[in-house]
C-alpha cells in the first residue's frame, strides 16, 4: 500500500476552528487524512474540542473501525494503540439461503478484504443543480484478496458470505473532511467561504438551504487530466475558474490500485465569488 506522497508542505498554524471558527476555546492539531490512513499532514492549533469529538465519534471512529477496519489491518496501516498487539482475526458474517445469519471468526489472512468508494455525478455545485436533490448513489467495491474469498466462500458450505456494511454518509463526511482541512492549507483559511463544515458536523448551514445534498458538494472527477491511475492514495488542491471568479476544489482518491473512483470535492468559492 502507498502512502501519501512524501513532498506535502509544513503548514502554519490556523489558530482557529477550521469547523466552527471557533478562536477562544482551546485548539488542537487536525490531521488532514486520519493518521490510521498513512496521514502525516497537520494543521496546526485547528480544531476546537467539541469540533474535534463530532468527527471522531461521527466519522473517524465508525469508518476506522468498522467498514475500514479490515483494509487496515490487511495492509497493516498505522495505529495510535503501538502498545496494544494488533488483532489476529476477524469477524466474518454467514449467511443462509433463509436468511439467517451466524458470525465467525477467522485469522485476518484467511478474511475476505475488500475496499470500497461510490459512484457519483458531477458535483451539484459545479453542475448547476440545486443544493437540496435526491441523486442516486451507486456503492462500488472490490476484493483485495480474491483466492482467500473464494476458499472462504468454499468453506462457508452454501452459506453466503456477507459483504462488509458501508456508512455512506459518515464515508462523504470523511471526504469532506479531508477536503476542507487540505483547502485550508493551500489556500488559507480566510481565502474561500466554508462550505463543507455544515455537512461534517451534521449541521445546517446559516443562510443556506436545508439538508444541503453531499453530492451538491461532491462529486466524480470530470477533469481531463487522471494523475492518480496507478496510485492508492493521492489528492491535490485545484482552484477552478467558475462564474466571474474561483472555486476551491480538491482532487482525491483512495485505494486507486484497486480502481476506486476519483472524486472532485467543492470546498467552497473564493471570497470575492459568492455563488
Amino acid at each position: 500500500m502507498q502512502p501519501w506522497p512524501d513532498d506535502l508542505p509544513l503548514f502554519a498554524p490556523v489558530e482557529r476552528c477550521i469547523y466552527c471558527g471557533a478562536r477562544e476555546r482551546k485548539l488542537t492539531d487536525e490531521h488532514i487524512v486520519p493518521y490510521g490512513l498513512y496521514g502525516r499532514s497537520v494543521l496546526p492549533a485547528a480544531s476546537c474540542r467539541e469540533c474535534a469529538d463530532i468527527i471522531n465519534r461521527e466519522i473517524e471512529e465508525p469508518l476506522m473501525r468498522g467498514s475500514l477496519l479490515a483494509i487496515r489491518q490487511f495492509f497493516n496501516m498505522p495505529t495510535r494503540k503501538r502498545n496494544k498487539p494488533r488483532p489476529t482475526h476477524q469477524n466474518v458474517t454467514l449467511r443462509t439461503r433463509e436468511g439467517v445469519e451466524r458470525t465467525v471468526r477467522v485469522p485476518i489472512d484467511k478474511a475476505p478484504t475488500y475496499v470500497f468508494g461510490f459512484s457519483l455525478p458531477v458535483a451539484g455545485y459545479l453542475a448547476g443543480r440545486p443544493e437540496v436533490e435526491e441523486i442516486y448513489v451507486r456503492g462500488e467495491a472490490v476484493c483485495t484478496n480474491p483466492s482467500v474469498t473464494r476458499e472462504a466462500a468454499k468453506a462457508a458450505e452454501g452459506e453466503a458470505l456477507k459483504l462488509l456494511e458501508i456508512d455512506q454518509q459518515a464515508y462523504m463526511r470523511f471526504l469532506a473532511k479531508i477536503a476542507h482541512g487540505f483547502t485550508v492549507g493551500f489556500a488559507g483559511v480566510d481565502a474561500f467561504e466554508h462550505r463543507l463544515p455544515p455537512l461534517i458536523l451534521g449541521r445546517q448551514a446559516q443562510g443556506r438551504s436545508p439538508n444541503v445534498s453531499a453530492t451538491h458538494l461532491i462529486g466524480w472527477d470530470y477533469l481531463p487530466e487522471e494523475p492518480f491511475v496507478a496510485d492508492d492514495m493521492r489528492m491535490a488542491y485545484v482552484p477552478l475558474l467558475y462564474g466571474t471568479g474561483t472555486v476551491h476544489t480538491i482532487r482525491l482518491r483512495l485505494f486507486g490500485r484497486f480502481g476506486m473512483p476519483a472524486y472532485l470535492i467543492v470546498a467552497g468559492p473564493g471570497v470575492a465569488c459568492s455563488a
